[in-house]
């Protein structure tokens, strides 16, 4: 019985205590935070969507674009040359940003041209050659005559199969390779070129220089499409031409930019690199956000509902204020002269009477040694130019001491309380 009695009992102090049976608030639903977390969804759904259409998209036509797949890419001859280890890349900006960083720049032929091209990437594409780059032209590309480009026709051939026309590590290791297409340098137009391989038609790749780069010219663009890279010796051709004879360091750049594939310049591509921090910083601050207010983690605390602060609490707070402004010396002076001054007018002095006069009245008075001594231990408190609290407490002792006994009207409040002329409502 005594058990239950307690359970009892325990049951109805709980339905009596309010912070048991207050109800937690209902919180609000976060409309805001869910609208901007739908916005990005979307917008990072369009662009993965918009990504999968560009890539997925599967022209009708030759291509020779590295990101093609069909017979008419040239999606294996990416792939070969990186399995093979060469540093080979996709450049899907304009002529115009080549730099250091690209040793070979290929060029290959555009169904449409090096359509987006203007002076600026011609001049730009020339004073990189000359300043030591290296450009592969692969097929019939418009390229200015400033760069000295020989003259490409179609020629009758009977059987397209071109050799190396001299031993060079442009040409090492490859015996015949294999085309589709008739396009040659005529024999006649070529003395200015190195021949690498040709037929009896013209010639198919040639070298030469300029400036302190090189260009090499592959008049054939079907030897590296994905239908014939596997026929004859195409592929070690391909290997010994892109990478200069084997050179795995070098940087390989495929043109995509007439291709189709370019980036161009985003907001984020000019931003200072400080600017991408603080961006990036302030993506992940609203993620916190989001997931702050999304998801709850601890259990809901009520507020305090008494807000009012008490008058010691305003005392207390003052104090410590005074006490970090170091006030210790003006208050002790403040407590001593006040209770100096009532003691000399109780004594029927002035106020500029001399401490020691005042102590000498009280010392003829009966059993006023003590009070006198209590007005020469204030007095030489006073005196400190930095007193420390213990000193000021004594002074306030003291004070509240001798103004019990000598303050006008027995009151023990320190300083003259001067009354008002007019009280207000």
């Amino acid at each position: 019985m005594d058990i239950r009695r307690r359970i009892l009992l325990r049951v109805r102090t709980a339905r009596r205590d309010p912070a048991v049976n207050a109800k937690k608030p209902r919180r609000a639903f976060p409309t805001f935070e869910t609208i901007a977390a739908l916005v990005v969804l979307i917008g990072y759904g369009g662009i993965a969507y918009l990504e999968v259409r560009l890539h997925a998209a599967q022209p009708t036509f030759d291509s020779q674009s590295t990101y093609d797949a069909h017979p008419g890419g040239y999606r294996a001859l990416y792939d070969f040359l990186r399995t093979e280890g060469v540093r080979v890349e996709r450049f899907e900006r304009r002529p115009a940003y080549l730099d250091v960083g690209v040793d070979t720049y290929v060029v290959a032929d555009s169904p449409v041209g090096l359509a987006g091209y203007s002076l600026a990437d011609y001049d730009a594409l020339e004073r990189w050659v000359k300043a030591g780059g290296r450009l592969v032209i692969i097929g019939t590309v418009p390229l200015p005559d400033e760069l000295k480009v020989p003259p490409i026709a179609g020629q009758h051939v009977k059987n397209d199969r071109a050799q190396p026309a001299v031993s060079a590590p442009l040409t090492s290791g490859v015996a015949s390779l294999s085309g589709d297409s008739n396009l040659r340098i005529p024999l006649g137009q070529a003395q200015t070129q190195a021949p690498l391989v040709a037929d009896r038609a013209g010639i198919v790749a040639s070298t030469y220089n300029y400036g302190k780069g090189s260009v090499v010219v592959i008049t054939d663009h079907t030897l590296f499409q994905n239908r014939n890279l596997a026929r004859a010796d195409n592929a070690r051709f391909a290997y010994d031409a892109l990478t200069a004879g084997g050179d795995r360091t070098r940087v390989v750049a495929f043109d995509e930019f007439s291709h189709g594939f370019q980036s161009g310049d985003s907001l984020w591509a000019v931003l200072p690199t400080p600017m991408r921090y603080g961006a990036a910083l302030l993506g992940f601050a609203f993620v916190l956000l989001l997931v702050g207010s999304l998801f709850r983690f601890g259990p809901v605390t009520r507020l305090p509902m008494e807000t009012e602060r008490t008058s010691s609490e305003y005392l207390a707070s003052m104090a410590a204020l005074l006490a970090r402004g170091g006030a210790a010396r003006i208050a002790l002076r403040s407590v001593a002269d006040a209770c100096l001054r009532d003691v000399a007018a109780s004594l029927g002095m002035g106020e500029g009477t001399p401490i020691a006069r005042v102590a000498d009245a009280l010392r003829h008075r009966p059993d006023g040694g003590a009070m006198a001594d209590s007005v020469l231990e204030l007095n030489r408190l006073r005196s400190y130019e930095r007193p420390t609290d213990t000193e000021l407490l004594e002074a306030v002792r003291v004070a509240a001491t001798l103004r019990k006994e000598h303050a006008p009207y027995a009151r023990i409040g320190f300083g003259r309380r001067s009354t008002t002329s007019r009280r207000s409502a």
